[in-house]
């Protein structure tokens, strides 16, 4: 049983990691394509955000599950996981607004707010998928097993982001 969730866990995660790896492309052309240059701000320096927002929020989120585990109130780690999903999920609804909103007719008309925040909620998603994931397998893999099944959660990661090159080959075929 312990394989059989951890396998389903590596299936989840590909699809996290396929999203994931979008803000290094997909999204530094939404910036350049879509998103008002200002001095300090051009399209490929978009990536500072998502370090940084690890470096601001992961202490915030340490501290928030440390008050919640002194009050006996801390999610388990599969929920922590799932909602790391469901913030991955927001962050493309984000960027679908953005789309909507304009930023389908390539001309640089959006607001820097819109990659921003997707930035944010993708590190957040980040912060709660790959520490907890991998904490997960390694707690729950079985003694004689958990080797491979690291190399499991390393092998998901790595279809995820070949899945995500796959999408990014096609990425100017799309509608934004």
């Amino acid at each position: 049983s312990r394989i059989v969730a951890l396998t389903l866990l590596f299936l989840i995660v590909i699809f996290f990691w396929t999203a994931f790896y979008h803000n290094g492309f997909a999204l530094t052309l939404f910036a350049e394509r879509s998103t008002k240059a200002l001095s300090w701000l051009r399209p490929e320096t978009y990536q500072f955000f998502e370090p940084a927002f690890i470096l601001i929020l992961t202490p915030i989120l340490l501290a928030v599950f440390a008050r919640w585990n002194a009050r006996g109130r801390e999610p388990s780690t599969p929920i922590k996981i799932f909602s790391g999903l469901l913030i991955m999920a927001a962050s493309m609804l984000v960027m679908v607004l953005a789309s909507l909103a304009g930023g389908n007719k390539d001309l640089p008309l959006m607001s820097p707010a819109w990659l921003i925040g997707s930035y944010f909620l993708v590190t957040l998603a980040e912060i709660l998928i790959s520490p907890m994931g991998q904490s997960y397998v390694s707690k729950v893999a079985p003694p004689r097993l958990a080797g491979l099944m690291m190399g499991g959660w390393f092998a998901a990661t790595a279809l995820g982001s070949y899945g995500s090159g796959l999408l990014g080959k096609q990425y100017g075929r799309f509608a934004h």
